[in-house]
């Protein structure tokens, strides 16, 4: 057997084995020695890690602080809507989804009202007692989530939108448009788009509603 090892041990590549080797056993042996000099340091490097930990924790509260008075700021107030609950009567232009209607469709004013009432004190209570028109009854999804006060970014209340379009207004008849035209054109192949007379109708009719339309332009079409 001593004549296999000394042939193994006299095979080429067999010296560099041992090298690497003895070279892992005193790294191994290096990362203990400085594992344990990690556990028993001393008490001003404590400190001066504890310093920086500090300094870090204040920097951060900080510009926190920086950007808590920047959205305190920037809050906007003032949110418009569109006039159409008290334009239009029975609330018939504005969303109701869930609450009771009757048999043409239009919102039990009563149960719209105890809407508004509990968007108006955002109460878990109050949200509750809205009358619900489904069966078996349900309750609103996430209703309290334009009250939540969040963390990050600007708070849901302090962020200012344009009001949507009145149900009477020329931009809303020109979207609608669009919509009817987009119901009427949705099984043409787009292969055919070029070709089709019906695509062609809708193409021009909607460059005349353009007008009244808002959106972004591309040499002057929408």
């Amino acid at each position: 057997m001593s004549n296999i090892e000394d042939i193994r041990s006299n095979q080429p590549g067999n010296a560099g084995k041992r090298r690497f080797l003895q070279l892992a056993g005193s790294g191994i042996a290096g990362l203990s020695l400085g594992a344990s000099s990690a556990f028993g340091k001393s008490d001003d490097s404590i400190e001066a890690v504890s310093n920086l930990d500090a300094g870090r924790r204040a920097q951060a509260y900080q510009r926190r602080l920086a950007a808590a008075r920047e959205q305190k700021i920037e809050f906007d107030f003032g949110q418009q809507t569109n006039g159409d609950e008290t334009a239009i009567a029975n609330y018939a232009a504005s969303y109701s989804k869930g609450l009771p209607h009757n048999d043409i469709g239009e919102v039990d004013p009563t149960a719209y009202q105890a809407l508004l009432a509990a968007l108006a004190t955002g109460g878990s209570a109050d949200l509750a007692k809205v009358p619900m028109g489904t069966t078996p009854p349900a309750r609103l999804v996430n209703s309290r989530a334009g009250f939540n006060f969040s963390l990050i970014g600007q708070d849901a209340q302090g962020i200012v939108t344009p009001p949507a379009p009145a149900f009477a207004s020329a931009q809303t008849g020109a979207e609608m448009v669009e919509a009817y035209w987009a119901a009427m054109t949705r099984d043409v192949p787009f292969s055919d788009w070029g070709s089709d007379a019906v695509i062609a109708r809708a193409a021009a009719d909607r460059q005349i509603s353009a007008p009244r339309r808002r959106g972004a332009t591309r040499r002057g079409c929408l």
